[in-house]
């Protein structure tokens, strides 16, 4: 039976990571799916994992990869026994973690070493523990690297556009705009790039 565990990360570290989970599946093979979600980095450290997503492609993994933001469902086939590490990347955690636009990545599979340099050492590093408590606090460890580095004026945008986001139902673009001194073509990159 596939065993999915959650852990949050350490309190300062959320607003970039919304979550790391560890995924374990002796079986075989399982067919399901998921929702639409935020991008993730998935860490698998042995199996393999099929991939389809809304457009219709189709992506074998291994090792490390980063999904990018989904805008419908992904259905996935695992070929066990499979184990992995993921995290859930939250828009200042893209801005914090990356120097690419999260909207190059929408719907699409790539290898992590396309956007986090040195993914494998760490890779390497989590093979070698055995429980999400572990992995966990050295991700924590990990992030804390980029979180030290991140800009404040990016951690503030993306505060804003969250607060706009979370204000209605249906939140207007022009109340967003009010609140923000980008021109409307600044403030569409912007909230595109994360």
């Amino acid at each position: 039976m596939p065993h999915l565990e959650y852990a949050l990360p350490s309190e300062p570290l959320r607003e970039f990571v919304s979550v790391y989970y560890r995924l374990t599946c002796p079986e075989p093979l399982v067919v399901d799916g998921e929702r639409a979600a935020i991008a993730q980095l998935r860490m698998a450290t042995g199996g393999r994992v099929t991939l389809h997503m809304p457009d219709g492609s189709s992506t074998v993994c291994t090792g490390a990869v980063l999904v990018g933001p989904t805008t419908a469902a992904v259905r996935f086939e695992i070929e066990g026994p499979f184990h992995m590490f993921g995290m859930g990347i939250t828009a200042a955690g893209w801005g914090a973690f990356t120097h690419a636009s999260a909207a190059d990545f929408v719907d699409k599979v790539v290898p992590a070493a396309t956007v986090f340099p040195r993914i494998e050492e760490r890779m390497a590093l989590l093979r070698t523990l055995d429980t999400l408590p572990q992995m966990t606090a050295a991700a924590d460890e990990i992030i804390q690297g980029f979180v030290d580095q991140v800009s404040p004026e990016m951690v503030e945008f993306t505060r804003m556009v969250d607060a706009w986001l979370a204000s209605s139902v249906s939140p207007m673009v022009t109340d967003l705009h009010a609140q923000s001194d980008l021109s409307e073509r600044q403030l569409t990159r912007r909230v595109k790039q994360l």
